[in-house]
């Protein structure tokens, strides 16, 4: 792996995480701008390519891309995929600093980046759930993306053990995974216990002690968050959002981001194009 200075972080300050999941990506052909205030690291599952502020990188699946705070990303996919993206705050660089390139390519990691991906992303949705909570997975998941990106400064060449476990409780995790990876598909609540290898009956008695919420509102809060991130990050249409993140019907869209958020997705989109005016005035 080629250093460039392109991603440095501060090895002291622990990130912490804003978003994490494994998203869909609609084809695209240069004309969806993403821009957010956070630091990006994308693991693709497509080939194509992406600009990054201006520097175009050929992408095949399971390689990395950093995307800048307040940078732009745009890019060409010919078939719709996923990507998993973890999103996080950028600190002032005081004291030792970790530098990454833009792009790489780790040869015969895929999986092991996968599940790094997925561990994180487990952690990050504990920790955030909106009535359950919980500090101490929110600081677990910042401190493994530390430790992720310590070992990707490191060029990979160590490969930590796995900590996939399968009890009751790990499954609800996985499912609260699973869901984020589907957002744009419709989803049942029976086969995704079916999918997990638990009865609907008990894993929806496991989820709610883990999260707070049936599976069913768990869904719904997860597609009204990513929607909106998709409102503050990115140009694309308020419709095409909708379909993004499994709500193709606008009227229905409408109505439940107003009934979550208190305000309407077309006002969400309009402040944060006000407040990006003023940052650059």
């Amino acid at each position: 792996m080629t250093v460039a200075r392109e991603f440095v972080w501060p090895i002291r300050c622990i990130p912490e995480i804003a978003q994490a999941g494994r998203f869909a990506m609609p084809e695209q052909h240069f004309n969806i701008t993403y821009r957010h205030e956070t630091w990006a690291l994308h693991l693709h599952d497509y080939p194509g390519v992406v600009d990054l502020a201006g520097r175009c990188y050929t992408l095949k699946p399971g390689d990395l891309t950093f995307s800048r705070p307040g940078g732009f990303s745009r890019y060409e996919i010919k078939q719709p995929g996923r990507h998993w993206c973890i999103h996080f705050r950028p600190q002032p660089r005081i004291g030792p600093l970790l530098e990454l390139p833009p792009h790489c390519t780790l040869a015969g990691r895929r999986a092991y980046l996968e599940e790094q991906f997925s561990i994180i992303t487990q952690l990050h949705l504990r920790g955030g759930g909106r009535h359950s909570a919980s500090p101490l997975h929110a600081a677990a998941a910042n401190l493994a993306l530390q430790q992720f990106l310590i070992w990707l400064a490191g060029d990979g060449r160590e490969q930590p053990r796995s900590t996939a476990v399968g009890t009751a409780a790990d499954k609800a995790d996985s499912l609260a995974a699973d869901i984020c990876q589907r957002l744009d598909q419709r989803l049942s609540v029976t086969v995704l216990c079916r999918r997990a290898g638990l009865s609907r009956n008990y894993m929806s008695r496991q989820f709610h002690r883990r999260h707070g919420m049936t599976i069913a509102r768990y869904i719904l809060v997860q597609r009204l968050r990513y929607a909106r991130s998709l409102l503050e990050g990115t140009n694309m249409q308020i419709k095409t959002i909708g379909a993004t993140v499994g709500m193709p019907d606008p009227r229905h869209f409408n109505k439940q981001f107003r009934r979550f958020y208190g305000t309407a997705p077309s006002f969400i989109r309009a402040a944060t194009s006000k407040h990006r005016g003023k940052k650059i005035n």
